[in-house]
C-alpha cells in the first residue's frame, strides 16, 4: 500500500497512475486495513491530483479514482483530507 501511494504521488496520469490505482483497488479488495494505511500515508494528494486534471467522466483514470475516492470516503478524516489536498493545488471540492 505505502509504495503504490507513493508510486501514485509521483507517477505522471497516464499510464502509470491508472495502473497504480487499480493496484491500489486491488489490495484494498483483499486487505482490510489497506483503506486505514492508504489514507495515513496521504492517498489524497494523488486523487485530488487527479481531480484536477478534470478529465473527462469515462476517462478510465477518472473512474478509477471516483472508485477509489467512494471506498475510501467510509475512513474517518478522509474527507477533510481530500479537500485539504486538492485546495493545496487549487481545486475546490464541494
Amino acid at each position: 500500500v505505502e509504495a503504490l501511494v507513493a508510486l501514485m504521488r509521483a507517477a505522471p496520469l497516464e499510464p502509470i497512475m491508472e495502473h497504480a490505482m487499480g493496484a491500489l483497488h486491488n489490495v484494498m479488495l483483499t486487505d482490510s486495513k489497506a483503506k486505514a494505511r492508504a489514507v495515513d500515508v496521504g492517498v489524497a494528494y494523488p486523487l485530488a491530483r487527479v481531480l484536477a486534471t478534470r478529465l473527462d467522466e469515462a476517462h478510465t483514470l477518472a473512474v478509477r479514482a471516483r472508485m477509489l475516492i467512494s471506498d475510501l470516503l467510509r475512513i474517518q478524516d478522509m474527507q477533510q483530507r481530500l479537500v485539504a489536498a486538492a485546495m493545496e493545488q487549487g481545486v475546490r471540492i464541494p
